[in-house]
């Protein structure tokens, strides 16, 4: 591990004295409470850190970072509580340890809400992915409209069937052919991100057409009603798709999953190949 390379946040005053412990230089940014009460130093704390700091022999304080918990709400109320809170504590930092060469406060959402903070770094978060999480109400939301979703997910069939009318599809058999149909299996499942909440809900798209999902969702199998198209072995199938409005875009699927975009996007398993295009 390149240590010049890496720099650690730390939130309590026993990780900052292990750091300094160690037989090497350490980079290390401060993460103050700031109201996200989930990690973080409290202001009438900072002070015992910032003597701990000033003692060190390895320490290089680099950063200084918070946690906005409502950047993305319909209020701002909370987050300019937030970034005063953030303003007092680079204060007392800098005036103790001189200027800081990093504080940063927002992700996506707040970094057009946090221009007066004193923050010059955004830890960008859904925007990477062209998704805008604020709501279209939100004053701040045409700020970030111009952002795109840039993520395709696609598969292949890999095996066509024809059922017959009362035929049964996959696990606990949730889905019973009404009619003579062909359906399609495609290589994805829970295991890649495709939520199994999404069983007989969800669709894929061939050639500009949704297909719905029959039956429950596998591990890494599911199967689609063709809807009589003339698809053949191994013909593209989009998973999902990078226009919002589409049944099988990330928002959808997300809503359709009663979760949000984040988590429907953390799930693609580290395992489907990428492409950048």
């Amino acid at each position: 591990m390149k240590w010049d390379k890496l720099a650690i946040v730390v939130y309590d005053l026993e990780t900052l004295l292990a750091l300094n412990k160690l037989d090497r230089p350490v980079t290390i940014h401060l993460k103050i409470n700031t109201g996200m009460n989930r990690q973080g130093i409290n202001l009438e704390n900072l002070k015992h850190f910032l003597r701990a700091i000033k003692k060190s022999t390895n320490l290089t304080l680099e950063g200084v970072l918070s946690h906005l918990a409502d950047a993305d709400g319909a209020s701002d109320v909370f987050t300019r509580q937030q970034i005063k809170k953030f303003q007092v504590a680079l204060q007392v930092i800098e005036n103790k340890l001189g200027p800081i060469k990093y504080k940063h406060l927002a992700a996506t959402a707040g970094s057009v809400k946090s221009e007066n903070s004193g923050d010059n770094v955004v830890r960008l978060g859904l925007g990477l992915y062209g998704y805008n999480p604020l709501h279209p109400k939100d004053k701040n939301y045409k700020k970030l409209n111009n952002l795109r979703p840039v993520l395709r997910f696609t598969s292949k069939i890999t095996n066509i069937l024809d059922l017959k009318k009362g035929d049964t599809v996959s696990y606990s058999r949730t889905f019973a052919a009404p009619h003579a149909m062909t359906v399609a299996v495609l290589p994805v499942g829970y295991f890649d991100f495709y939520d199994r909440s999404l069983s007989n809900r969800a669709h894929v798209k061939i050639g500009g057409k949704f297909l719905p999902i029959l039956g429950r969702i596998c591990m890494n199998l599911v199967v689609i009603d063709l809807k009589n198209l003339p698809a053949k072995l191994h013909d593209s199938v989009e998973i999902i798709s990078p226009k919002s409005q589409d049944q099988n875009s990330i928002i959808n699927l997300a809503k359709l999953a009663d979760t949000i975009p984040y988590e429907t996007l953390v799930k693609i398993n580290s395992s489907i190949r990428r492409v950048v295009v």
